[in-house]
């Protein structure tokens, strides 16, 4: 009988207390924010009894100390929408349903943080609402994560560090996110499925981009791996001032590439006609204009065409793929190469059984840092090939044509964007699944 009478003391003060706090509540909302009607105040005075009583039958699991949190955060709730932002029916409203939130997920502690991510991003700077909420959503996410593996390793010093890089990752993500988010999916179908002109300049403009940046990322594979290897595995005179000029296209603006390419290989200089003069000569062996091929011979020329492109593509990504490769095969043990050499491979075996297998994961890391670089170029570009056009071209040229307005250009930008961040996740997958994951 004692037990039943101190449990029903018990739920009587778990009630009584949470209906006297709804009813000071009411009573402060009628005095200071008449113009809300009596249906808003009894609905808010409702969500402060269900909060109460929800903080109350806690108390024993969440503590005394969470409970005044607990509370604090609800008073800090009221605060703000009531009081900072004016206490209209739409802000009474919207308390409400934030309050809501917060009751339900009080006692899920890192729930609370996305609550107050969006209360930030949407009440606080409504101008930036959607990208900062999803920023912020991301950064949250990891900090939790982060701050798991610190606990595990018990090194705080993990979570501080990720704390102060948030700046980093406002200053690097979040402009990103503002520009992709000005766009619906229906703008971007709809300037990339285009029947018109732009349309049909857009389609192709972005494929050029992808195309000549694959065919770069090729030759760059292709001529800088033997070099990677032989900077790594080799010494000889002049490496130093050699791997110091790998850096050099990397260093340099990117227009200084597109003025020394027009000075080698422009359409006025003695290198750039004698490649006109070939390549009309052997369209004019190949059938001339009459042919495909011919007339594809006879326009051989690097300003202005697609030759121009992949070059200066292959000048300016080249040394990214290199200096990766080169760090890939440094991390393959020279004994493992011996090893094979004694068994009786050869040089060219050893490299493509031993080496490269083991060197995979840089080499592949350096084909995405070399395409991501070849399809992102336009200073060079412009100089030596503004026609025919790729996608960064394009942009600035539609950029142009409004006068500085972003309009269509914004549109394109953003689809490109979007249509790059694809392929650059799609090849980071195929390394993760089976490349990466062999080590």
């Amino acid at each position: 009988m004692t037990l039943v009478l101190s449990s029903a003391k018990k739920l009587q003060g778990r009630i009584i207390i949470p209906l006297v706090l709804a009813t000071g509540q009411l009573i402060i909302v009628r005095q200071f924010w008449p113009e809300l009607g009596d249906a808003i105040s009894t609905f808010l005075a409702l969500v402060a009894l269900l909060c109460g009583v929800n903080g109350a039958f806690n108390t024993v699991r969440l503590g005394r100390r969470m409970l005044a949190l607990y509370a604090l955060g609800y008073v800090l709730l009221f605060m703000f929408f009531m009081v900072a932002l004016g206490g209209a029916p739409h802000r009474a409203l919207m308390f409400s349903i934030v309050a809501l939130f917060f009751c339900a997920l009080f006692h899920m502690g890192f729930l609370i943080g996305y609550v107050i991510i969006v209360v930030v991003a949407y009440f606080v700077f409504p101008f930036y609402a959607l990208p900062l909420l999803v920023t912020l959503c991301i950064f949250y996410t990891l900090v939790i994560q982060v701050r798991r593996v610190a606990r595990h390793a018990d090194n705080y010093v993990l979570t501080a560090f990720f704390l102060v890089s948030f700046l980093l990752v406002l200053v690097v993500f979040f402009p990103l996110l503002h520009f992709m988010l000005q766009r619906t999916p229906q703008d971007l179908a709809k300037a990339f499925f285009a029947a018109d002109a732009l349309g049909s300049d857009v389609r192709e403009a972005i494929w050029r981009s992808i195309i000549t940046s694959s065919i770069s990322t090729g030759i760059a594979v292709i001529l800088g791996l033997p070099l990677a290897y032989v900077l790594v595995r080799a010494d000889f005179p002049g490496k130093s001032i050699l791997d110091v000029a790998l850096d050099v296209p990397i260093l340099i603006p990117a227009p200084i590439v597109g003025i020394a390419l027009i000075m080698l290989v422009g359409g006025s200089t003695d290198l750039g006609l004698a490649v006109r003069r070939a390549g009309e000569s052997l369209g004019a062996l190949f059938g001339g204009a009459n042919s495909p091929i011919g007339s594809a011979f006879a326009n051989i020329r690097f300003e202005g065409s697609a030759l121009g492109i992949i070059l200066a593509q292959v000048i300016v990504s080249a040394p990214f793929f290199i200096r990766s490769a080169m760090t890939g095969i440094r991390g393959v043990d020279p004994r493992l190469e011996h090893v094979a050499r004694t068994l009786g491979a050869g040089p060219l075996k050893t490299f493509g059984l031993i080496t490269l297998p083991l060197a995979v994961r840089g080499v592949f890391s350096g084909l995405i840092l070399c395409w991501a670089r070849s399809i992102s170029e336009w200073g060079s570009i412009q100089l030596i090939a503004y026609r025919p056009l790729t996608g960064p071209t394009l942009i600035y040229d539609l950029y142009q044509a409004k006068g500085g307005a972003p309009g269509p250009s914004a549109t394109v930008a953003i689809l490109m964007a979007l249509i790059c961040l694809g392929i650059f996740i799609l090849l980071h997958v195929i390394g993760s699944r089976f490349i990466w994951r062999r080590e």
